[in-house]
């Protein structure tokens, strides 16, 4: 060695090809999000109202074969080749679903292990004019091919013009994970493709329940076929009552934007009425808020990620959103390579959560408090201005359960009956109204009066208690349901 003049060794970084590949199914990317990297694709590629359409099929014993099918732009020869299957190539749109320029790969080795085949099909608008499509056959590998096939070839279930397909073979296994629990795991793939369509309509809640401006369509639609059927993802929204919304303003790249937070507190009828089953299940695992930017939900269930707060039952009714707007670029508040998290390095992200943490802690036993205050002022309110008996949590069926409010006129016997909600009212709390009319009148005690006081309701639910109140009791007296707003009382 000499030290005046220290010799230079040369390193190239290259991947071992085999293991590098590989190694880029190894990073704990569920089914559902290599699945939806797929569909970012596709959505990036695609004009609003987007239409996407996924194949299931397991037509050999522990595999499942996937198809995702677009009518999206295409990928043309020169982003095919210089772009789309490189590391780190990104489309030269600045959509931000396409912000890392690692989906397409990530999502088939996690798919493949590149070790299993893939397909790529796609044809954008000049191929479509030259009658041709291009075809690239994986696993990756250092030098690959984009086949130049005719227009007839093309597969049947393609679209009819520019589009995408991409297909390939994974195990059940890995389908399986979407369940998200330790107990035995489904293996009926109806069971499977109801868990998928449950983490999609969370996932795309944003595009799938938007409206298009100047139009009645949404931003698009999600299918997934499977054994014969065809399923529509539906919107799955927060199940929240009381919403409660902030403003959090900030800039990126020289521009004011706004974040919206809107929490709330669980509604378990709207969540069971959606048929959720793996998210807002009112417990540790589930409580929290979920982050969108724009129409996609990246993180779900965020709670000590955010705020100074260890995950504790007290938390299980709390849940909500943080909305970013679509329009900030991807330079900014970004996701991690699997768009399953946010960068927790990002200077804007560390803002927002700073703000949230210090000003907007999450509420304790947020359904217990809120629901039990309005019972207590309504309950107070009714003291303060009559002398009627006012009982809170008057037991019914040998104190199997309780009335919200017991109201007893001294001088005429009247028995008004009264649930607090503090969100929309559903069919069900009137039926609770009545197996509280129904134990009180077995127990001796006629009611005269059951009124539901919630924040709002429809005229679907005015009609309910109208043909309830056509019905008797236990006694052979009619019914009287009421329904108001808490804005009808002066609290």
């Amino acid at each position: 060695m000499n030290d005046a003049n220290p010799t230079s060794h040369a390193i190239r970084v290259e991947p071992y090809d085999d293991y590098f590949f590989e190694g880029m199914g190894r990073q704990n990317m569920s089914f559902h999000h290599a699945l939806a990297e797929l569909i970012d694709n596709s959505i990036a590629a695609s004009e609003f109202p987007f239409e996407v359409d996924v194949y299931l099929a397991s037509d050999e014993p522990g595999e499942i074969a996937v198809k995702v099918v677009d009518k999206g732009s295409g990928i043309g020869i020169t982003d095919l080749i210089e772009r789309a299957l490189k590391l780190g190539g990104r489309p030269t749109s600045t959509n931000r679903l396409n912000e890392h320029g690692f989906g397409l790969k990530n999502s088939l080795c996690s798919f493949t292990g590149n070790s299993t085949p893939f397909l790529i099909q796609t044809r954008d608008q000049a191929a479509l004019e030259a009658g041709a499509y291009y075809e690239v056959a994986g696993p990756f590998q250092r030098d690959m091919v984009a086949a130049e096939q005719p227009t007839s070839g093309w597969p049947p279930d393609g679209s009819d013009a520019s589009g995408t397909i991409v297909s390939l073979v994974t195990s059940l296994g890995y389908l399986q994970g979407i369940q998200q629990t330790r107990g035995p795991r489904a293996t009926n793939m109806a069971t499977l493709t109801g868990y998928l369509l449950e983490h999609l309509g969370v996932m795309y809640r944003g595009y799938l329940s938007t409206i298009v401006p100047g139009t009645t369509n949404v931003q698009g639609q999600i299918r997934i076929h499977q054994g014969g059927d065809t399923h529509h993802v539906e919107p799955l929204l927060v199940p929240m009552d009381g919403i409660q919304r902030v403003e959090l303003p900030f800039t990126a790249g020289g521009s004011n934007y706004v974040a919206e937070y809107r929490h709330g507190v669980l509604d378990e009828t709207l969540r069971d009425n959606a048929g959720f089953s793996l998210y807002y299940q009112a417990n540790i695992p589930t409580q929290g808020i979920d982050v969108r930017i724009g129409g996609r939900t990246i993180a779900t269930r965020q709670l000590s990620e955010i705020w100074d707060r260890d995950r504790h039952n007290n938390f299980n009714s709390f849940v909500g959103e943080l909305v970013i707007p679509a329009d900030v670029p991807r330079e900014f508040l970004r996701s991690v390579n699997n768009k399953s998290a946010y960068d927790v390095n990002d200077d804007i992200w560390a803002s927002l959560f700073h703000d949230l943490n210090a000003n907007h802690p999450p509420p304790r036993e947020a359904r217990a408090q809120t629901e039990r205050e309005l019972r207590d002022l309504l309950a107070h309110n009714f003291q303060t201005y009559s002398e009627d008996q006012i009982v809170k949590e008057y037991a019914v069926w040998a104190s199997a359960v309780k009335i919200d409010i017991y109201r007893k006129n001294p001088a005429t016997g009247a028995i008004t009956l009264y649930e607090t909600k503090i969100g929309q009212a559903q069919p069900i709390f009137l039926y609770q109204l009545r197996m509280y009319w129904d134990g009180l009148a077995l127990a001796g005690e006629q009611p005269t009066k059951a009124i539901l006081v919630a924040a709002d309701f429809q005229d679907v639910h005015s009609q309910m208690a109208s043909q309830l109140n056509q019905l008797q009791d236990p006694n052979g007296n009619t019914y009287n349901f009421e329904i108001k707003r808490i804005q009808d009382f002066p609290l």
